[in-house]
């Protein structure tokens, strides 16, 4: 407990009075904390995602990131323009009173709120509007997103996002099959988008704060195609919370989406219910969460769960 308050301490003591003030042990995000940070994590971005493109960084702290890419942008082309979205009243109006770049729009906003996706998604006049028509590789808005331990909204995989999440939260994003981090999270991220591990930073770095643990830095765009068509988000989300609740042979953990153990069993390949919950691949997941969502007795069984839970994955 000591060496954790010490390195507190001295990383406190390294942060110019202004900001260091600012910084308090209730922030609901993590704070890139050192300018000095942003700057290193540059070369990791895509020139393609940032060049004259509107940057929405979410959760900014100091706005230290935005900074760092106008000011040195992979490729040499800035983005066009810059959104900051920040929940904290004293960061807020630090940013407001410092900008990273001339004429960025500071936005006062829980990401996690439904006010920030009326804002980002449906507002006539949000700054960061998106153009729904281009395919993902040519969309008018990139996202960077500090959030530690959630992914909140899944719509946001409408345009590319670059993610600094902590390490214990990416092990579970990136597990594959057979692991025990396998859970609704890896699955729900390989059939929604296409991620990648940018940055595993090394450990004991302290980059934020007031965050003791590892973050690193992770790259997701939507797919063109989600890996499901015959199913919901939902109703995949629902399939994979449920099989995950036990680490069953998936013929037996069926029984929590189907008690009456007549209509999934006889519906799903033999070699696909020989497998533990653990080691079914997304596809076969996604396989399924289509024949459940067919189900003629499924509402009756679970009712509203059915809608719950998918569009906040923790």
């Amino acid at each position: 407990m000591g060496t954790t308050s010490n390195t507190v301490r001295r990383v406190l003591a390294s942060i110019p009075p202004a900001q260091r003030a600012l910084l308090h042990k209730r922030h609901k995000y993590p704070v890139l904390a050192f300018a000095k940070d942003a700057e290193s994590l540059t070369p990791y971005f895509r020139a393609a995602d940032l060049a004259n493109k509107t940057l929405v960084d979410i959760n900014c702290g100091f706005g230290f990131m935005t900074a760092a890419l106008f000011a040195h942008p992979p490729g040499g082309i800035p983005p066009a323009h810059a959104v900051l979205v920040e929940q904290d009243r004293g960061l807020v109006e630090y940013v407001r009173t410092n900008p990273p770049v001339p004429n960025a729009t500071v936005l006062e906003m829980d990401q996690m709120a439904t006010a920030f996706h009326h804002h980002w998604m449906a507002s006539e006049d949000a700054p960061a509007k998106v153009d729904w028509s281009r395919p993902p590789e040519e969309t008018n808005v990139t996202a960077v997103a500090t959030l530690g331990t959630k992914l909140g909204d899944l719509n946001w995989t409408q345009v590319p996002m670059y993610l600094f999440l902590t390490r214990t939260y990416t092990q579970r994003m990136f597990a594959t099959p057979g692991s025990t981090n396998r859970g609704r999270l890896s699955v729900l991220t390989d059939a929604m988008v296409r991620a990648e591990l940018l940055l595993e930073r090394p450990e004991k770095e302290l980059a934020f704060y007031p965050y003791l643990q590892t973050i690193d830095l992770v790259r997701i765009e939507p797919r063109e195609t989600p890996l499901f068509k015959d199913c919901t988000l939902e109703e995949l989300e629902f399939v994979a919370r449920s099989l995950f609740v036990k680490k069953l042979l998936t013929s037996s953990a069926l029984k929590t989406l189907d008690p009456t153990g007549k209509y999934l069993i006889r519906e799903i390949p033999g070699d696909v219910l020989a497998k533990r919950t653990l080691d079914l691949t997304t596809e076969e997941l996604v396989s399924i969460a289509e024949v459940f969502a067919k189900w003629p007795l499924k509402q009756e069984f679970h009712g509203t769960n059915l809608f719950t839970g998918a569009m906040n994955i923790g």
